[in-house]
């Protein structure tokens, strides 16, 4: 059942496709517009490009996030960078692990997931020992996302960290990869 639902999403996903490559440039416009509710929805829409649109699509979102000043279109921004699959936005992404705001570092955290592979395990794990709190958080919380379960021995010192924020993420992404055996 469930792999049926997922071949009728792929569909609708690739018809969302096409029709974004139609108002490529009007999304790419509105994406840098006055509107934080026209820079949502444009990166939403903009997360649904493929080929060499979805490259651009990055490459544009990536420069918004570097100006954007509002946390939920950052979140949403980060978002659709997970779901453009870009290995390219990795390092944006990773910095925004330190951010001050928890929906911007749970939206990068969920984009690294969604983007995945060996060399952003391994920047995330980095980050698992930083001295910033909101950076050790996010890590955890990314390699929750990440899903590779046998790294979830190194959450458990963060489950006995000084910060409250950091203990919540570790116990979250210790959930997430199936507990403590």
């Amino acid at each position: 059942m469930r792999r049926d639902f997922e071949t009728v999403m792929a569909s609708v996903y690739a018809q969302r496709g096409r029709s974004v490559s139609a108002y490529f440039d009007y999304y790419a416009e509105s994406l840098f517009s006055d509107s934080v509710l026209s820079r949502i929805r444009a990166a939403e829409c903009l997360a649904e490009s493929q080929g060499e649109d979805a490259a651009r699509a990055t490459r544009l979102i990536v420069r918004r996030i570097g100006v954007e000043d509002d946390a939920g279109a950052i979140y949403v921004m980060a978002i659709a960078l997970g779901r453009l699959g870009d290995v390219s936005a990795s390092a944006p992404l990773l910095k925004l692990l330190s951010s001050d705001e928890r929906w911007v570092r749970r939206g990068a955290a969920k984009a690294i997931g969604a983007i995945g592979g060996v060399d952003i395990l391994e920047e995330t794990v980095v980050r698992l020992a930083a001295a910033d709190e909101h950076t050790r958080a996010g890590a955890a919380l990314a390699l929750g996302m990440l899903g590779y379960w046998e790294k979830k021995e190194l959450l458990i010192p963060l489950l006995d960290d000084s910060s409250d924020e950091v203990r919540d993420a570790a116990k979250e992404a210790v959930r997430r990869l199936g507990g403590i055996h």
